[in-house]
């Protein structure tokens, strides 16, 4: 049997805002992890997809203390890239595999008093790999264009 509330007394209030969402950190690194729902929310797909990405471009997701799957940033920006090259320019996943195989994978390694032009220029070679990646090819921009001149 449930206690009786005084009759003067109201519930407490929902709060109208919610709580932030716990973020999750790994404490080596201090690298974000995001959770399922809201990598799908970000990249626009349904969890069934994640989960087939996962499978075709060999991702491995860590699982936290609760057994979910997490996602990393880096683990991200290359999702967010696999539905760029899935879902906006339509290649089929050998096709996305191959492109994805012509990024490079991270920025060297520096060290406190190094020049900072390694870096640079890794930044240079990694935003015209993906140009090449998101740009189409010279030969499909000259297939799809109209002919010049009056008909």
């Amino acid at each position: 049997m449930k206690p009786k509330k005084p009759a003067g007394q109201q519930p407490a209030p929902e709060p109208a805002v919610r709580p932030q969402q716990r973020l999750e950190f790994d404490a080596d690194t201090r690298q974000r992890y995001h959770t399922v729902t809201e990598t799908c929310h970000r990249l626009r797909v349904p969890p069934h997809v994640l989960r087939y990405w996962e499978k075709e471009f060999d991702i491995s997701l860590k699982r936290n203390s609760a057994g979910r799957r997490i996602i990393s940033d880096p683990q991200l920006r290359k999702l967010e890239i696999i539905r760029q090259l899935l879902q906006v320019e339509k290649l089929t996943i050998p096709g996305a595999r191959r492109r994805l195989e012509k990024l490079p994978s991270r920025p060297p390694e520096l060290g406190a008093g190094r020049d900072q032009r390694e870096l640079l220029r890794w930044v240079q070679r990694e935003l015209l790999g993906l140009r090449a990646v998101l740009e189409p090819a010279p030969d499909s921009a000259q297939a799809q264009a109209p002919p010049e001149g009056g008909a």
